[in-house]
């Protein structure tokens, strides 16, 4: 029990380093071009959407969506959430087909910006506003691993892995479906495209089985459907055998197999 719980710990703590190298390039250039417009001090305290979008249609689109880069992170910091939203929107429809847009501003929105209320309620506003921001990206950016992968962490982890359960209520009461079987829809999203692409990520592959384990136990807390929840856990069990053929030696899919099986051996399978 006490190494399972360490090796869900160190699982999570690796996925906690991913998620903080994968905004690091996205913030890097953000500080590079305020450091360089205030350098040729074109550094404007405020430019309206109307002029942004103007702007965008002429030679001047790359210098507006610097222009909001830097107002939005500012607007971030200084916590004018909803205006930041609206910057947020029209960044996304300048540079509809950057998938790393759609993934830090639906980071930001869900994570960051959700994290900063207090109410359930009011954190579900925003963890909402981050859900709409990535489905949104995917109809651009539909073969994106990176926005799939993200998409299917927020589900996962935000919403399905939160010790608070109202927001997988809420997301079953306003959409009719559950977090860890969604998030399971974008990890194997992101592992077939990766598949496609002549490569594969052996961390969306175990992942997306995780998903599924995940699922069969909330199936359990639940409704106490066992059969039901045994079909998950051997759906894992399948495609992470299936992943232990190109990947025989990895560490994060060995812990998998035995959490498998000591659940299935729990309730009799």
């Amino acid at each position: 029990m006490a190494a399972a719980g360490a090796r869900r710990k160190a699982t999570a703590a690796t996925i906690a380093v991913v998620c903080i190298l994968a905004v690091v390039p996205v913030q890097t250039r953000i500080d590079a071009l305020r450091a360089k417009l205030m350098a040729e001090r074109i550094m404007p305290t405020q430019m309206p959407l109307a002029a942004a979008a103007s702007a965008a249609l002429g030679g001047f689109r790359g210098l507006a969506v610097d222009i909001l880069w830097i107002q939005s992170d500012s607007m971030l910091n200084e916590k004018q959430f909803y205006q930041l939203a609206t910057y947020y929107s029209l960044i996304s429809r300048l540079q509809p087909n950057f998938s790393s847009v759609w993934t830090y501003n639906m980071w930001n929105l869900a994570f960051n910006i959700s994290a900063e209320w207090s109410q359930p309620d009011e954190k579900w506003l925003w963890i909402k506003k981050g859900i709409e921001f990535a489905k949104e990206g995917l109809e651009y950016n539909p073969q994106s691993e990176d926005l799939n992968f993200w998409t299917g962490w927020l589900y996962f982890f935000k919403i399905g892995k939160d010790r608070d359960p109202y927001f997988a209520a809420k997301l079953q009461e306003e959409e009719g479906i559950e977090p860890f079987l969604e998030s399971y829809k974008y990890f194997k999203k992101a592992y077939d495209i990766a598949l496609e692409s002549g490569h594969t990520d052996v961390r969306y592959g175990s992942i997306a089985m995780l998903a599924l384990v995940e699922h069969g136990d909330a199936v359990i807390r639940r409704t106490g459907n066992v059969p039901e929840a045994m079909q998950y856990y051997s759906m894992a069990e399948e495609g992470t055998r299936g992943l232990f053929a190109q990947y025989p030696n990895d560490g994060a899919l060995m812990s998998l197999s035995a959490r498998i099986r000591d659940t299935k051996a729990r309730f009799g399978g």
